[in-house]
């Protein structure tokens, strides 16, 4: 039985359809090279791309890919081009499932596929089938792209450009507040144990210019616990301010985290006083289970303070801090100090929470890397073990009860490191 009573048209057939599947694959794979030159992902290895489009038309991308094509062909193998073509087309597929199943995991609130069959189980079979295919076609082929394909993405994730300033989002960080949140509800407050007890820290920072020795040795003390850097704006009530300012100084508060390169939170509040802005913030720091239980203070004394962002010498020194002629976390003055009373009725509102407290003193004098130059690294460990100083427990004429707390002054040995001066005790 003849086919066609024209069998030219066959061939004619057959040359139309495979021009329009290469060319349908070449104007979309250069719209995707396209996105990525634009989204800077590549950075400048792809940047050049944009600046050739004409009518909206990505013309150097079409040549480029045109160009990545006809290397394919000197395979010189139709059967050894199909493999590669099907495992690759699989490969886009099984990443494709894999982020349906990740959203629908994480429940996220942008997420809302409009197939009415859709769900996790369905990307799941998708997932798996897809990955069966790739290995039923060409087992070495499929090994080989999965491994390329996450190196790729962990290459991308450390050294694209757009790693840091994207806004399309990222399913990582969906991911993380999911189960963190899951194993926060977990995590019980009734069932703590003294064998696991470990210090979660609250440290007040009235500004961090001067405290940073201070910031990376509570980093160091809390013993894989939870650390959080607060401090409070005094001197208005927040009705008084047009705008939250905690808002425009969140950013730099965080930008200083990453330069210290310590473990902490942020918790920013705004007070009349500085008395009540710890309340504020004893109070709603943590989460769950995870709250802080021990206040770290800094001494009041009348010592200048040291602007470590510029003291020439000092291991924390930078210029991200000066913005646009602005100086941010300016230095306290004798106008911002604390007063006696007010710092004393810190003490006893810590204690009256029933939460331990450290008066840090001398840290100006601290330093990691002078100890661990003179004797090295088991020095910084041993040196941190033995600086709380002294123990206070609180005698039945204190007029503040507050049971199994302890006042701990932690002092930095003054000009030299090995005598200890201990604290005046009132």
């Amino acid at each position: 039985m003849p086919i066609n009573y024209f069998p030219v048209m066959i061939t004619i057939g057959v040359l139309t359809a495979t021009l329009s599947a290469s060319l349908s694959n070449l104007i979309g794979s250069s719209r995707v090279l396209e996105a990525l030159a634009k989204d800077n992902i590549y950075g400048r290895l792809l940047h050049w791309l944009t600046k050739g489009v004409y009518g909206g038309n990505p013309v150097w991308a079409v040549v480029m890919c045109w160009i990545l094509v006809q290397i394919v062909l000197f395979i010189d193998s139709l059967n050894i081009i199909a493999q590669i073509n099907s495992v690759l087309f699989l490969l886009s597929y099984l990443a494709t499932n894999l982020a349906c199943l990740g959203l629908d995991l994480t429940s996220a609130p942008n997420f809302r596929p409009s197939f009415k069959m859709f769900s996790w189980s369905t990307a799941l079979i998708g997932l798996l089938g897809t990955l069966v295919m790739m290995f039923v076609i060409n087992p070495m082929y499929a090994a080989a792209s999965i491994v390329l394909c996450f190196l790729l993405i962990v290459l991308l994730h450390l050294f694209s450009p757009s790693s840091q300033t994207a806004g399309w989002g990222s399913l990582t960080q969906a991911l993380i507040f999911h189960q963190v949140r899951k194993y926060l509800l977990m995590l019980d407050s009734r069932k703590e144990h003294v064998k696991f007890w470990r210090p979660q820290v609250l440290l007040l920072v009235r500004n961090p210019r001067g405290s940073t020795p201070l910031l990376h040795f509570a980093n160091d003390m809390k013993k894989s616990g939870l650390y959080v850097l607060g401090h409070v704006i005094t001197g208005k009530q927040f009705s008084q301010f047009e705008l939250d300012p905690t808002v425009s100084q969140y950013p730099h508060w965080l930008s200083l985290v990453d330069h210290l390169k310590i473990k902490a939170f942020v918790e920013l509040t705004v007070a009349r006083t500085l008395r009540e802005g710890l309340s504020h913030l004893t109070h709603i720091s943590g989460l769950g289970a995870m709250k802080p239980n021990t206040i770290v203070l800094g001494f009041r004394d009348d010592h200048k303070p040291i602007d470590y962002f510029q003291r020439p010498g000092s291991e924390y020194i930078t210029d991200k801090f000066e913005v646009e002629g602005t100086r941010l976390f300016e230095l306290r003055n004798n106008d911002t100090q604390v007063q006696d009373v007010e710092y004393v009725h810190l003490i006893s509102d810590i204690l009256r929470m029933k939460k331990n407290i450290c008066i840090a003193r001398h840290f100006c004098d601290y330093s990691k890397t002078h100890i661990s130059k003179m004797s090295g690294e088991a020095a910084v460990k041993d040196y941190r073990m033995l600086v709380p100083a002294t123990f206070l427990s609180l005698s039945e004429g204190v007029s503040v009860y507050a049971p199994r707390t302890y006042l701990i002054p932690t002092q930095v040995p003054h000009q030299t490191f090995s005598e200890l001066h201990p604290l005046p005790v009132a």
